[in-house]
């Protein structure tokens, strides 16, 4: 089972590690897309999302144990963070990507086994900040 599960959806957060209360960034689903499958190519940041669905309409379906969510978000109050992470909050097995790049995982995408240490973060390097960003996921329930 694999899902993909972006930044919004995800309570993800993007935010300097120590200083989380200082500079945070929630994106909300309206920011998100989504669509059932799971295709490694959906992690591109240019992908053409016009056949995706808004992820504020997403309902889970048995039916469809894969999917990928995808967030857009304006990283640039965050510019002049010194060390800014992705931190999601998820239930699941998962793989994040930030612009394409696979940024961290949690659980097994394969058997669908997960921690229920559901906050994780991961620091964003200086090559991979943009003023735009896309957030993908993936993850298995």
């Amino acid at each position: 089972m694999r899902k993909i599960v972006p930044a919004a959806l995800l309570l993800v957060l993007l935010a300097p590690a120590p200083l989380l209360a200082q500079s945070v960034i929630s994106i909300a689903p309206q920011q998100c897309v989504w669509h059932p499958g799971d295709d490694p190519a959906w992690a591109a940041p240019n992908l053409d999302e016009s056949g995706w669905q808004p992820y504020a309409d997403w309902k889970l379906d048995p039916r469809e144990p894969h999917y990928w969510v995808r967030c857009h978000a304006d990283l640039s109050s965050l510019k002049m963070t010194a060390q800014p992470a992705v931190q999601v909050r998820l239930y699941a097995a998962y793989e994040l990507y930030l612009n394409g790049q696979r940024l961290g995982n949690a659980g097994n995408l394969r058997t669908g086994n997960f921690s229920m240490n559901s906050i994780r973060s991961w620091p964003v390097d200086a090559s991979r900040r943009q003023t735009r960003s896309q957030t993908a996921g993936r993850s298995s329930a």
